[in-house]
């Protein structure tokens, strides 16, 4: 370190030896037994005491600042890189969540007004809410094509809801009155659960 001394007590040179004991003294230090030089900085003596017998030096030039700050700068722009790469995930997952619903949506729309909004499936659909069971037996029977493309619209619909691409809780919402007409019926029931049929129950 540097003991500062004002031009009260040195005249500009070397400061004597008993000055330095003294200056030794004052910092809590042992005894200085190495010549001292002196350096001249705006109206002060700063006094530095040269390297002991020992190889160590006793008073020591100023200490430089520890890497911290160095450390800290640096690990400033690797905390925030983190932080955005995190925030950008986030928003990711968000974005991603968002479309898929979007995309749910749309496909329960198709879906949606091909079963409702054409006259394809009016016909066995009105059969099935009916209680003509002799209609609805000779339809299955005879395997009418009105009735499997019937079966199948709804085989399709399951297809997606099995690969997430339509909400379970949306066809239910959408659809949950005629899917109960399916069951309601012993013959078509033993139809859909025939494996010789190939359809998904």
């Amino acid at each position: 370190m540097f003991v500062v001394v004002d031009d009260d007590m040195a005249t500009g040179t070397c400061l004597e030896q008993e000055v330095l004991l003294s200056v030794a003294a004052l910092c809590n230090t042992e005894q200085l037994d190495a010549p001292a030089t002196c350096l001249h900085d705006n109206g002060h003596v700063l006094v530095r005491q040269l390297a002991s017998k020992s190889g160590k030096s006793r008073l020591e030039t100023p200490i430089q600042s520890s890497g911290s700050d160095h450390e800290l700068w640096k690990l400033t722009p690797q905390t925030a890189y983190y932080i955005v790469a995190i925030i950008a995930a986030i928003w990711v997952l968000v974005v991603y969540r968002r479309n898929r619903r979007l995309e749910q949506s749309r496909w329960l729309s198709t879906f949606y007004d091909k079963f409702y909004e054409t006259e394809k499936y009016k016909r066995v659909r009105e059969l099935l809410d009916s209680q003509n069971s002799d209609d609805i037996r000779e339809m299955v029977e005879h395997e009418d094509p009105d009735f499997t493309d019937y079966l199948n619209f709804f085989e399709h619909v399951a297809i997606f809801a099995g690969s997430k691409q339509l909400r379970t809780d949306d066809v239910e919402a959408s659809f949950c009155y005629y899917l109960d007409c399916l069951k309601s019926h012993e013959k078509v029931r033993d139809y859909i659960n025939n494996p010789e049929k190939g359809l998904r129950s």
